[in-house]
């Protein structure tokens, strides 16, 4: 995603200034900051800032890059930013409206936002690296896939219930359509387009794996050019891009 967003989105218009809204351990901030890019990153967990944190003073960055923030609004002003990013955060977010209508409030008006999410048909549940998991109802089926399957020693639980903790942990996330997701961006912006498929082709040209070669080789079929797409678009994670954000007056008025 960051060699994606850097060679051909951004344009390595260095002049740009980007927030990492949800920063995680902080390589998308030090990769662009790397790249020459103005980046800020923000999370409200404690511990995945000071882990972003040392990881900037590994790579030689600037820890100040990486701010703790909370869930209640940044401390910006309006219209600070050229490009936010956010990369699988959104499953995560409880109040989705409250935290679109702050990248709004961000933004400026010529601004971008890029956002990678999971879906509701997903092949792979990626939290716990298990096929589908997400596909299964809660309860008891699902606690038994995930008992049987998830590989040990994949988090340290202090004797919990595996089966337990991640059905209740995967409830709790937004796995939405590819509809769904796009309908939510079209309250904040004008101009929404899915680029899950320009994403996966531009790292396919990158790999020399067989999976890669693979992906070319059917890209180019007469049948399978038209399909890739929209199986990728519905089967892998979603990878929106909307700029031309709405009027603040316009969002307000939406229910």
């Amino acid at each position: 995603m960051i060699r994606f967003l850097t060679e051909c989105l951004l344009r390595n218009d260095h002049s740009l200034r980007i927030l990492d809204y949800g920063c995680g351990n902080g390589e998308f901030v030090v990769a662009l900051t790397k790249a020459g890019f103005d980046v800020l990153g923000v999370d409200i967990d404690p511990e995945y800032v000071r882990l972003a944190k040392s990881y900037c003073e590994k790579m030689k960055t600037d820890p100040g890059r990486i701010v703790l923030v909370s869930e209640k609004g940044l401390p910006f002003p309006n219209e600070s930013f050229d490009c936010i990013n956010s990369n699988t955060v959104l499953e995560h977010v409880g109040d989705v409206h409250a935290y679109m209508s702050e990248c709004r409030r961000l933004l400026k008006p010529s601004g971008s936002f890029f956002a990678t999410m999971p879906t509701r048909f997903s092949l792979m549940e990626g939290h716990i690296d298990l096929p589908m998991a997400h596909w299964l109802p809660a309860g008891r089926l699902r606690r038994w896939y995930i008992r049987t399957f998830a590989r040990p020693g994949i988090h340290e639980l202090d004797g919990e219930d595996i089966g337990i903790f991640f059905d209740s942990y995967i409830s709790r996330l937004n796995y939405w359509t590819p509809a769904v997701w796009k309908s939510v961006f079209r309250r904040y912006f004008r101009e929404v387009r899915d680029f899950s498929a320009e994403k996966k082709r531009f790292e396919a040209g990158r790999r020399s794996t067989m999976v890669g070669r693979l992906y070319r080789d059917l890209s180019k079929l007469p049948l399978f050019a038209s399909a890739l797409p929209w199986l990728i678009k519905q089967a892998t994670t979603i990878n929106l891009l909307a700029w031309d954000p709405l009027p603040f007056t316009r969002i307000a008025g939406m229910d």
